[in-house]
């Protein structure tokens, strides 16, 4: 999907563990997101020659249709040039009958930074924010708001928006069309950074008549990084012919009902979601499950991690009873994945020493405490998933515990060691000595990366001698796929799923 690990090489370790090789187009094909984009035709050539050695196939839509979901997003594009290109489905199904096709769709959100990134002035961007959530809602007292609202956007700014947005759900039922013609065996909407209200539910109701149709092969959930994960989970799964059953505890009773960022429903019914889009069931007690997934969450809302107060303790915090259930459940099973969602866009801290204090980390069958709550929670989800499909599929022993080390070991560096200990620090430094801002750094890319690196030498030296004795700490390497902060590229290792 873009130049970020979690689309390359995460997946192609996710497929070692279930005994399967990935395959992706090289980088240059893919592009940047955030500047050049896809070579389309470059990659319709790349699909041709590799789809017909392949047992499925999974397209990040936005991608192969606009050069990337970023791009897609606030650019006019020509629709009859993007429905052109859902011919290459049909040139698939001929050369390879049998290949089994899965795409995900991004129903979008909204962004202020991505706005103004894109030259919109800063009140015009926030404007154009609460215009998408109050379409959403539907009373007379927002709806005069929303007229206000509207005229103090510039006519052609909100034209523009709005028809792409059109377009967009348009292109959309398209797609569900050709799931109903048998040209996509599994389609995924992924709603990305959406509000609780907004046009995308509206956008939502358009397709919701093909959704109800096609419920065994359509879904809708919101998120979007972890989408290929959860469909190379889902492939793994139907070509074993398994349906793991899957045990979900909170830290809190009231998990289930936290209401978490970026997302318009509550956790546990997003949780549930993702693990039937993984070809999982939920299950309602561990002895009737094949693996656990333990959710370290808050009580009610979900808070920013870069908002934090470390000077506030809550006594409600649960850290300690629920690392005595995560040592319970690793005492009786080896398939326990941690999905560490506390707060949004990183690990959480209070929680991961406590818990590397009184269990070996490299037990754990997958963690993740990245980004969204969707997004840690579906990738937490696949690794479960992953291992349970490699064992039926008779992975050796050996590789599948080698590939299992080396993602969950690039997921607490980034999740835990970067997001949640050490990047906060390099905002504050990169704000005061070099003026620039986490989510452009512009020409400063460099230094910034070089002062991250320096930070996170000593906790990946202490991770790795304390918790994964069999790894070297010297062949990890990291770097900043964008101009900005938010996550890394981790390498562990040399070549991974290979």
């Amino acid at each position: 999907m873009d130049n970020r690990n979690y689309t390359g090489r995460d997946p192609r370790i996710l497929g070692a563990m279930a005994g399967w090789r990935v395959l992706e187009p090289d980088v240059k094909i893919i592009g940047n997101d955030m500047a050049s984009g896809a070579d389309a035709a470059a990659l319709e050539k790349w699909l041709l020659s590799v789809c017909a050695r392949v047992d499925c196939v999974i397209l990040p839509l936005d991608l192969f249709l606009y050069g990337g979901c970023i791009r897609g997003t606030y650019r006019i594009i020509d629709e009859r040039d993007v429905l052109i290109r859902l011919n290459i489905l049909g040139k698939i199904r001929k050369k390879n009958p049998a290949c089994r096709i899965y795409g995900f769709k991004i129903i979008h959100g909204i962004s202020v930074h991505s706005l103004i990134g894109r030259g919109i002035g800063e009140k015009t961007a926030k404007d154009l924010f609460d215009h998408f959530e109050l379409c959403g809602v539907d009373d007379k007292k927002n709806a005069r708001r929303l007229k206000s609202i509207r005229k103090s956007i510039p006519a052609k700014v909100l034209s523009e928006f709005l028809e792409i947005r059109e377009s967009h759900a348009r292109v959309n039922e398209s797609l569900l069309r050709l799931v109903e013609g048998d040209l996509l065996d599994y389609l995924l909407f992924a709603q990305n950074d959406v509000p609780r209200t907004g046009l995308h539910l509206i956008e939502q109701k358009r397709l919701a008549r093909h959704l109800r149709d096609f419920q065994e092969r359509t879904g809708v959930i919101t998120g979007l990084d972890e989408s290929i994960h959860l469909l190379l989970a889902r492939h793994a799964n139907f070509a074993c012919g398994v349906s793991p059953r899957i045990f979900i505890q909170y830290s809190s009773a009231r998990g289930p009902m936290t209401q978490c960022k970026y997302e318009d429903r509550c956790l546990g019914d997003n949780v549930r979601n993702h693990v039937f889009v993984a070809g999982g069931t939920a299950v309602e007690t561990p002895e009737d499950a094949n693996g656990t997934l333990m959710i370290n969450c808050p009580e009610d809302e979900q808070g920013e991690l870069l908002l934090r107060d470390d000077s506030e303790w809550m006594s409600n915090r649960n850290a300690g009873p629920f690392v005595a259930a995560i040592q319970w459940h690793l005492g009786r099973s080896k398939n326990v994945a941690l999905a560490d969602v506390f707060y949004v866009n990183g690990g959480d801290d209070e929680l991961m020493s406590l818990l590397e204090k009184n269990i070996d980390l490299k037990k754990l069958a997958g963690y993740a405490g990245w980004n969204t709550a969707a997004n840690t929670v579906g990738t937490a989800i696949a690794q479960l998933c992953v291992q349970f499909a490699g064992r039926r599929n008779g992975a050796g022993a050996g590789r599948m515990k080698r590939e299992k080390e080396r993602f969950l070991l690039t997921r607490l560096i980034n999740d835990w060691l970067y997001q949640g200990k050490v990047r906060a620090g390099v905002i504050r430094w990169a704000r005061k000595e070099l003026g620039v801002q986490p989510w452009d750094l512009g020409g400063f890319k460099s230094v910034v990366e070089k002062r991250i690196k320096k930070e996170m030498k000593p906790e990946m030296e202490r991770l790795v001698k304390r918790h994964f004795p069999g790894w070297d700490s010297g062949d990890i390497e990291i770097e900043l796929p964008r101009t900005r902060v938010s996550t890394l590229n981790v390498n562990v290792g040399g070549n991974a799923g290979d």
